[in-house]
């Protein structure tokens, strides 16, 4: 290799490395404030969840006087149960020894009960990146609990383990999965996941708003009213009961709606790529390439509306 050719080559591999460096900060700084590769990036490749231990367990008896239980949590899995004692339970968990200022630590303050990781300890790692520390927050609420539940949290996934009720639920997850495993029951329930799959068994709401940057979105039963909105990602939704109108919207995904035999409703779909199928016999139909509406049922009066820019539409009965 002669020496214009060589040169060409070293300006080329470190005009590569340039990049991939500008990239790895925007993305940390801006992307995730600072905190992403400084506590996942060894939590994705070479830790794990096996082995836990407690580090401290934190319990709330005064439930008459909480009204909120609030989460504000950088890098850990959080799990909500039912506790069969009449106080919440907090139990931290971790797969190796940290210390305490580090911990995820819990306190109540006037009516609220707060679990916060106050800490950006950056001391011990090579660019940010931590010595595999895996964190998890387990959560146990008795049924005399009907307050509010206010998760926000930046990577981890979230998993409800019982079936639960609150007053209104609003959870906010930038990275991670979210399964209810058993019954959610709230007034008014807001999902915002930025990256992660949303798993529901049953939901009974008066209120949904759900909103998912990518990922997929399935409900297997589904009572209330509301929204669900997912920017890259299929929607698979059964359908009990409806207590208002219900819209479905994906833009790159299908859309799936099962439904009870026993609903009476109106229907709206409208996509711009794929198909829209159904087994159920509508009356008053009206479609074209592109759209399909009409009635199911003897007395429709809440509105199914469905539109996907690029994807399936299918509503089938259950």
């Amino acid at each position: 290799m002669n020496d214009k050719k060589w040169i060409k080559f070293r300006m080329f591999i470190w005009s590569l490395i340039a990049v991939l460096l500008s990239i790895f900060l925007i993305f940390n700084v801006f992307s995730w404030g600072g905190s992403y590769f400084n506590n996942n990036i060894m939590n994705w490749g070479f830790s794990t969840n096996n082995n836990m231990k407690k580090i401290n367990e934190y319990e709330f008896d005064d439930i008459d006087s909480i009204k909120n239980i609030t989460t504000n949590i950088n890098n850990s899995d959080v799990v909500l149960g039912k506790n069969n004692e009449d106080n919440i339970k907090v139990i931290v968990k971790s797969n190796k020894g940290i210390k305490d200022k580090n911990s995820i630590k819990a306190d109540k303050n006037l009516d609220t009960v707060s679990i916060e990781d106050k800490s950006n300890n950056t001391k011990g790692k090579f660019f940010g990146i931590t010595k595999g520390i895996f964190m998890e927050v387990e959560v146990l609420i008795p049924d005399s609990y009907k307050g509010n539940l206010n998760i926000d949290n930046n990577v981890g996934d979230l998993s409800f383990v019982s079936s639960l009720e609150f007053h209104n639920v609003d959870i906010n997850v930038k990275t991670g999965d979210i399964d209810i495993k058993q019954k959610l029951i709230a007034n008014k329930l807001v999902i915002n996941n930025k990256v992660g799959d949303l798993d529901a068994k049953t939901l009974i709401v008066k209120d949904l708003s759900i909103e998912g940057k990518t990922g997929d979105i399935e409900i297997e039963e589904l009572e209330g009213k509301g929204s669900l909105d997912s920017d890259v990602g299929d929607i698979d939704c059964g359908i009990e009961k409806l207590s208002g109108d219900l819209k479905l919207r994906s833009r790159v995904g299908d859309v799936d709606i099962s439904i009870n035999r026993d609903l009476s409703f109106l229907f709206e779909g409208n996509k711009k790529m794929g198909e829209i199928e159904s087994d159920l016999e509508f009356n008053n139909v009206s479609q074209s390439s592109k759209h399909f509406s009409g009635k199911y049922g003897k007395t429709p009066n809440n509105l199914i509306s469905v539109d996907v820019k690029t994807g399936d539409i299918g509503i089938y009965q259950k």
